[in-house]
């Protein structure tokens, strides 16, 4: 005896093209999950058609003895789900080398702002150096020579992290070099306040403090908007905050 499988019937043409269909609709619905919706809410969204569709296929079988596959929607749908999600995920990390050569680019121009030579003067010795917690930051400081044994040195801080605080710093500084010879501490920063208040529209502020240290009188005048007081540690190791009583950012 020769024992085969039958040859196709009429119904069994109709469940392989509707099982077909069931197959490209989960396909193509798995695809637009995954391209559109977060990978943390894609990935539970996929498991419940699942779910739901392998329900489905035992109710119709259970009830009206239609046979539904179940095996290859399943395979199709993991597999779509793992082809796109690399897909993303080589897509994202492109934009975030992207993004990191961007803020490497900004990390120099923000360096470019402040000083690059320390200015020599009156036996003082200084040394400064910048590290933010990202790229780029809005930490911010300069240090001057303003003649006739004067060093102006300002420092301070701008609200938040990242980009919107570098491009702020950098208003900030651009604003103080234009301000810092219109009178003492306390005009400067006056004077430099009005004008970013005038200016800004972004909602960041800035907390600053500007130091003017006279090298042949060995005297230092200071003015504080809202920063932390300056630390002053005389020769006997005795710790001085310098502050003022009244101040804003």
């Amino acid at each position: 005896f020769l024992v085969g499988r039958p040859p196709f019937s009429v119904q069994d043409e109709v469940n392989l093209f509707h099982n077909s269909i069931i197959l490209v609709f989960l396909w193509l619905l798995t695809s637009f999950i995954t391209e559109r919706i977060s990978k943390k809410y894609s990935i539970m969204a996929i498991l419940g058609i699942m779910a739901s569709f392998f329900g489905v296929a035992i109710i119709l079988f259970w009830i009206f003895r239609i046979w539904i596959d179940v095996f290859y929607p399943m395979v199709t749908m993991a597999s779509v789900y793992v082809i796109f999600t690399f897909k993303k995920y080589i897509s994202e990390m492109q934009k975030r080398e992207l993004i990191e050569k961007e803020l490497n680019i900004a990390k120099n121009i923000q360096q470019s702002f402040l000083p690059k030579i320390v200015p020599n003067l009156g036996g003082l010795d200084i040394y400064v150096e910048m590290l933010t917690a990202r790229q780029v930051g809005g930490d911010l400081y300069d240090i001057l020579d303003l003649d006739d044994g004067k060093i102006g040195f300002m420092m301070g801080d701008v609200s938040g992290k990242g980009v919107p605080a570098a491009l702020y710093m950098a208003q900030v500084v651009s604003e103080f070099k234009t301000h810092v010879r219109s009178g003492n501490p306390r005009e400067v920063l006056h004077n430099l306040n009005i004008r970013l208040v005038e200016e800004c529209g972004s909602g960041l502020f800035v907390t600053l403090t500007y130091m003017v240290i006279d090298t042949k009188t060995k005297t230092a005048s200071f003015s504080i908007g809202g920063h932390m007081p300056t630390v002053l540690v005389t020769p006997g190791g005795e710790v001085k905050l310098l502050d003022v009583n009244v101040g804003m950012p």
